[in-house]
């Protein structure tokens, strides 16, 4: 192979002894001016004389310079013939592979070790094209401080670790890939070396699909179905039983009850990977097992794991998975990765259960921490409705009845607010009962109760700031929860299948407060409540509403009343006709309607929630949604038959509400939020 070697500069370089010369002539020279001048030695003599010096004198040391030099090449050529034979021996015989790539990424040497790999040399050709990543990517993930983002398509490249290289294929082997940049000549270049740790990736995979994952599994409504329909509680037990058994053995998985109707399974990560590609089928499976005459599904709830740490710690977040499935309504799996939560199925709507011992509980427990606390806040959710408002009323009558200062924080220019406010202002104890958001912060003290109500989410709640601040809240609502919380709530009493959280309220007043404690107008509130959130006792309605309602009334509720806390003016109809002129029928049975507001931004959020309502009557729609802008976003109001969920679908808008009921609000464009919409309703159909 020829060799481009340049010259040494030694050789070619005769600029020293030349230089020499001529200050020796200089010299010389001015000797011979400065003699002729002072003396009287012949001149024509005296410079003969200083000529042979010179010549003598020049030759001498040119010569002299110019050997020591050439001394000087012979041992760079040396040293540059050694290197060579070193380089070839480290190239050719070296087991670590490697190829020098140029700035632009093409392969321009590759060592004997990385062509027996390849099979064939590679020279010319991009290094992506060898190991499915390029020299910058490599030298980026190479260096200590390098951050690497890669969009990665064939699957060739797996693992990047900044400050030690990355992980790249080449030939179904794995290689750890590190970069050094290089200069040769002049040239810049790289340098790309490639450990084998194939072995080491294998072993990490097997880990990976090895890896234990913890489930605890519950059926969340045959106890409730037994009370419905004529059938032996342990016959369908036994039937869902049987299906889980195999389902477990199926996947090679251990599965134990350890309690009534609780399972606790243990499976590998590889086989939850194939139930995640699956959508967890076993719902399915288990929702076709019928009973009675009406052909009511059994369902179950299941919360995973998925994590490196101990088996206790797993364990735990299983169970607090499990509690989340239940929190949202139920048949349904709640997965956690570590912060990470994901959801599969809650497609069916849940059954209220008939007895009351879940309220009962917590309505022991609500009291005993409020009677425990030096004061109490309580707030619902941004943009108050009737069921907001009227709850925290409702937690205010318990809080004054225990002795504790409360005081509730609201949004006092909401019209809904003041037509409720109103008419309690006619009552001494509601004198200074409401404050803002603001004020509300400067009442926190170390011990102050916090109890949020008719919301979850802490993104929507009056005020973020107060909850920030307090160490101890308590929850109360009836819309799915959409995440786990980041701190343990001395009460989290959320009931999904609850008709309103007036309902859930109004429960634990009835079992914590004697009979005719509450006002008149405060029974009125809530009852108003539970008449929103009903469609006026038409929809979610089950024997627990009823009863609420009952109860609210035999406290002084009159329905008559609540009705003119309905009542709309003409901009509230103009604010609802402006959705009429553009609806549409999206894949034949969801109705989709859209209006550019009014400007009121109340205004226009009620009106869409009624025309989402409205949309509802129009047969064959199962599910409205209507969409309408305000400020610079777009609020989406959806409504569902009870075929399907919407709150599912609006989570893809980080939305939330309950099976029949939800709400998001989108930045963007109108055409934005259609797009969304259309696309989160799409992978709901196309999933079911």
């Amino acid at each position: 192979m020829k060799k481009n070697r340049s010259k040494p500069a030694s050789v070619a370089d005769l600029r020293i002894p030349l230089m020499v010369c001529v200050l020796i002539g200089v010299f010389l020279l001015a000797v011979y001016t400065v003699v002729v001048s002072f003396t009287t030695l012949p001149p024509s003599l005296f410079g003969i004389i200083l000529t042979v010096i010179y010549i003598y004198t020049a030759i001498f040391t040119f010569l002299g310079v110019r050997n020591r030099l050439r001394r000087i090449a012979i041992e760079e050529e040396r040293a540059a013939a050694f290197n060579t034979e070193i380089y070839q021996m480290f190239r050719e015989t070296i087991d670590l592979p490697y190829a020098i790539v140029s700035v632009e990424g093409r392969v321009t040497i590759i060592n004997r070790a990385l062509q027996e790999i390849l099979g064939k040399p590679y020279l010319g050709v991009l290094l992506e094209e060898i190991c499915g990543a390029s020299a910058g990517e490599i030298i980026a993930a190479s260096e200590p401080n390098g951050q690497l983002s890669l969009d990665i398509q064939n699957g060739k490249t797996e693992y990047a670790y900044p400050g030690e290289g990355m992980t790249v294929g080449i030939r179904r082997r794995r290689f750890l890939a590190r970069g050094y940049p290089m200069t040769v000549n002049g040239t810049r270049c790289y340098m790309i070396v490639f450990t084998e740790i194939t072995a080491l990736v294998e072993l990490r995979e097997k880990m990976k699909r090895e890896n234990t994952v913890v489930a605890f599994i519950m059926l969340d409504n045959l106890e409730e179905l037994a009370q419905y329909v004529r059938v032996s509680y342990r016959q369908a037990a036994n039937e869902i039983d049987a299906i889980l058994k195999n389902w477990a053995a199926s996947m090679k998985g251990l599965l134990r009850e350890y309690d009534r109707d609780r399972y606790l399974l243990i499976i590998t990560r590889e086989m939850l990977d194939e139930c995640i590609k699956n959508k967890f089928e076993i719902l399915d499976s288990i929702r076709d097992v019928r009973l009675g005459d009406d052909s009511m599904s059994v369902t179950v709830s299941m919360g995973i794991s998925v994590g490196i740490g101990p088996l206790s710690e797993r364990e735990n977040e299983a169970m607090l998975a499990l509690d989340l499935a239940l929190q949202r309504g139920g048949d349904q799996v709640v997965i956690r990765h570590g912060n990470e939560t994901e959801f599969f199925g809650g497609r069916s709507k849940g059954m209220q259960k008939r007895t009351r011992v879940r309220s009962r509980v917590n309505a022991a427990v609500l009291s005993a921490r409020i009677s425990e606390s030096s004061n109490v806040l309580v707030m619902g959710h941004k943009n108050p409705d009737f069921d907001s408002i009227g709850a925290c009323v409702g937690i205010a009558r318990l809080c004054i009845f225990c002795g504790v200062p409360v005081r509730i924080v609201a949004d006092q220019k909401s019209d809904n607010f003041r037509i409720i406010a109103e008419r309690l202002s006619r009552n001494s104890e509601y004198a200074d009962m409401f404050t803002d958001a603001l004020s509300g912060l400067d009442l926190v003290k170390p011990d102050t109760l916090l109890i949020i109500c008719d919301a979850n989410n802490f993104n929507i709640i009056e005020a973020p700031d107060i909850a920030d601040s307090v160490d101890r809240i308590a929850i109360i609502d009836h819309h799915r929860q959409t995440e786990q919380f980041d701190f343990e709530p001395l009460v989290n009493y959320i009931d999904p299948v609850a008709s309103s959280t007036c309902e859930l309220v109004a429960e634990i007043l009835e079992q914590s407060v004697p009979a005719d404690t509450i006002l008149r107008d405060e029974a009125n509130a809530m009852y108003a409540g539970i008449m929103l959130d009903t469609k006026f006792f038409t929809k979610d309605t089950g024997t627990r509403t009823f009863a609420a309602a009952l109860y609210l009334q035999s406290e002084g509720a009159k329905s008559e009343v609540v009705r003119q806390y309905f009542e709309e003016d003409f901009s509230d109809y103009l604010a609802e006709a402006k959705f009429s002129s553009d609806i549409e029928l999206y894949r034949g049975n969801i109705a989709i309607t859209r209006s550019i507001g009014t400007g009121n931004a109340e205004q226009d959020r009620t009106a869409a929630s009624k025309a989402a309502d409205k949309l509802l009557t129009i047969r064959q729609v199962d599910a409205a949604f209507a969409l309408v802008s305000i400020n610079d976003e777009i609020r989406v109001s959806a409504r569902s038959s009870g075929k399907i969920n919407v709150q599912l679908i609006l989570e893809k808008l980080k939305g939330g509400g309950h099976f029949n009921a939800a709400a998001a609000q989108v930045n963007g464009t109108m055409d934005h939020a259609y797009k969304l919409l259309t696309e989160a309703i799409d992978e709901y159909l196309d999933n079911a």
